[in-house]
């Protein structure tokens, strides 16, 4: 879902300034809302931005949708930040996108770190910084074959979801632990 707590602010200030050198390219959002006021807060930053051509919110599409969607990207990129309501937890979509051999990039600060291994499979950054968010996403822009490794690691670095859920249950044990 298209929600704060995702960095959809961090990554269209980071489109912006990669539209200045590849006009060229779009950035696609996928997932549906139930906060207008962030949805109208998001448009509004995409008109400052000049990219109201470039910047297209797709809403709910439906599982074999998403699969041809990862599957026509460069990359895939969600960087999540703390909103100091919400955090997000573990990056399943990471491993989405890695199983359609697509690069990643996420956040190292929050459950895209359990899913992507820096320089392996994707890239990681701290939240909320557009400069390293432009500086991964040109890294994989300007290098196809850094594109190619990191996407061809993807798919064998994605867990099959039987996996994926025992890793999940991990986690949860832990975070309880630590309350206990």
């Amino acid at each position: 879902p298209v929600k704060r707590r995702n960095g959809y602010q961090t990554t269209i200030e980071a489109f912006a300034e990669l539209r200045k050198v590849r006009p060229d390219l779009e950035y696609w959002i996928v997932g549906g809302t139930d906060d207008p006021v962030f949805l109208t807060s998001l448009r509004a930053t995409i008109a400052r931005l000049g990219l109201g051509d470039a910047v297209r919110f797709l809403g709910r599409v439906d599982e074999a949708t998403l699969v041809g969607l990862y599957h026509g990207c460069m990359f895939f990129w969600l960087l999540p930040e703390d909103d100091g309501e919400q955090f997000h937890g573990f990056g399943l979509v990471y491993w989405e996108a890695n199983a359609c051999g697509r690069p990643v990039i996420g956040a190292s600060d929050s459950g895209a770190g359990d899913a992507i291994e820096d320089g392996t499979n994707g890239l990681l950054i701290r939240s909320a910084r557009v400069d390293e968010a432009v500086s991964a996403a040109r890294r994989l822009i300007d290098s196809p074959e850094l594109r190619e490794r990191l996407g061809k690691a993807g798919i064998t670095h994605a867990k099959p979801w039987r996996d994926a859920a025992v890793q999940m249950m991990g986690v949860y044990r832990d975070v309880r632990a630590d309350r206990a």
